[in-house]
């Protein structure tokens, strides 16, 4: 995402007592996981990204981490339908649509969390 709305989501994100890593591309953040000690609660993937796109990062993450271990959050100004099914498919656990409403957005990322940690018992 640009600079300004990276900024905006990790702001949002810290307030509410969350630990945020940012990523500028897809290549950066399958490294980052690959290279950590251990597994962060949520992805949070803008559709439209350098390098590789948030879909492709997607399916390149569950070949390692299926959706009950690392759930993923894709979020889009590209909200069809189309674009939607692709990015569920593609083993998101859901799609956001930009302009994202904040309150919405951290209930859907507290949602997926809880979920997780429910499967993990």
């Amino acid at each position: 995402d640009s600079p300004v709305n990276q900024l905006a989501i990790e702001l949002i994100l810290r307030r509410e007592g969350y630990k945020v890593t940012e990523c500028a591309s897809g290549i950066e953040a399958l490294e980052l996981l690959r290279d950590r000690k251990y597994v962060p609660d949520l992805v949070l993937l803008d559709v439209l990204m350098p390098e590789m796109d948030g879909m492709q990062v997607c399916q390149e993450i569950r070949k390692t981490y299926p959706s009950t271990q690392l759930p993923i959050i894709l979020f889009s100004a590209l909200a069809t339908e189309a674009n939607i099914v692709e990015g569920l498919n593609a083993g998101c656990n859901d799609f956001v649509t930009k302009p994202f409403k904040t309150q919405e957005l951290l209930a859907r990322i507290s949602s997926q969390i809880q979920i997780s940690d429910l499967v993990s018992l």
